[in-house]
C-alpha cells in the first residue's frame, strides 16, 4: 500500500466547532499526528515496533520498551512536563506462559504509593472474559496479587458471538454501571454499538437504567468507515424515552499521496 495522510474532520454539532486531525503514514506506521497548529504528536519506530511518542509542544512523551526479541510490551515510562517539574510514571506488563496479557501495573511509585492495578482474565479460546481493575494503596512492596491489599475499582465481563466478536460488556464498580451491546454487519465491520447506563448500584432501590448511548458507523463503496453518528437518550423511571438535544456526528475524508 502506498503511504497516505489520513484527514478527519469531527464537526461537533453540540459546539457547531470543526477540528481537524491529520495522520501522517509511512508503511502502515503513524509518523505524525497534527491535531491543531500549536499541537501535534511524532513517533519513532524501530524494527517495526513504536518507541516513542512525543507531544511535540512539549507536554509529554512516552517511551514504549519490549521484551527482547519479542513484539510484547515490557513497559512504558510516561513524562509530563508541569511548571517546570517532569512528573514520571510507569506501567509495567505481565504475561502467562502462553503469552497472554494477564496484568498491568501503573503508578508514579510503583514500590511505595498507589498503584493502578489491571487483571485480565481469557476463557478456553483465549478471548477475554473479564477485566478488572484495583488500586492498591500500599504499593507492590505489599503484593499487587493479594487481596486484602487491592481495593476493587470497576469489573468488566464481555461475551462473543460464534464469529468471535464482542456482543456485549457488561461494566460495574464505583463508577455508573453499563451494558453496551455491539451489532456487526456482514463483512463484520462495526456497525452499530448501544450503551445502556444505570443509576448508582449502591443504593437501596432497584438499579434503573438513565441513559441510552447509540453509536452508528457508515462505510464509502470501498469499505473506509467515513461517518460515526452518536446519539443520547434520557431513559424516565417509566422506561420511556427522551432524546436529548445535539448530535455528536464524526466525518472522515482520505487522501491519497504517491509520495510524502
Amino acid at each position: 500500500m502506498k503511504p497516505f495522510i489520513l484527514l478527519f474532520l469531527f464537526p461537533f454539532l453540540l459546539t457547531a466547532q470543526d477540528k481537524s486531525i491529520i495522520f501522517t503514514m509511512r508503511d502502515h506506521q503513524v509518523k505524525q499526528l497534527i491535531l491543531s497548529s500549536e499541537d501535534n504528536v511524532s513517533y519513532e519506530y524501530e524494527d517495526g515496533l513504536i518507541t516513542t511518542a512525543a507531544v511535540i509542544a512539549g507536554v509529554s512523551s512516552q517511551t514504549f520498551n519490549y521484551y527482547s526479541g519479542d513484539d510484547r510490551l515490557d513497559s512504558v515510562i510516561v513524562h509530563t512536563h508541569l511548571n517546570k517539574e517532569i512528573r514520571i510514571s510507569k506501567k509495567i506488563y505481565d504475561y502467562d506462559k502462553g503469552g497472554q496479557l494477564v496484568c498491568t501495573r501503573n503508578g508514579q511509585d510503583l514500590l511505595r504509593e498507589n498503584v493502578e492495578v489491571d487483571s485480565f482474565f481469557y476463557n478456553a479460546k483465549g478471548q477475554l472474559v473479564q477485566l478488572r481493575q484495583y488500586q492498591n494503596k500500599l504499593g507492590m512492596e505489599a503484593g499487587y496479587r493479594r487481596v486484602d491489599h487491592l481495593l476493587p475499582q470497576v469489573s468488566v465481563d464481555y461475551e462473543y458471538n460464534n464469529r468471535g466478536q464482542i456482543i456485549r460488556a457488561t461494566s460495574s464498580g464505583w463508577m455508573l454501571p453499563s451494558t453496551t451491546h455491539y451489532y456487526y454487519d456482514e463483512q463484520g465491520r462495526d456497525l452499530r454499538s448501544e450503551k445502556i447506563l444505570f443509576v448508582d448500584a449502591t443504593k437501596a432501590e432497584e438499579n434503573e437504567a438513565c441513559l441510552r448511548i447509540v453509536s452508528e458507523s457508515e462505510y464509502d463503496d470501498t469499505g473506509l468507515l467515513v461517518v460515526t453518528n452518536i446519539s443520547t437518550y434520557e431513559i424516565k423511571p417509566n422506561g420511556r424515552e427522551k432524546k436529548i438535544p445535539g448530535k455528536i456526528q464524526m466525518k472522515r475524508s482520505y487522501t491519497f499521496y504517491d509520495h510524502l
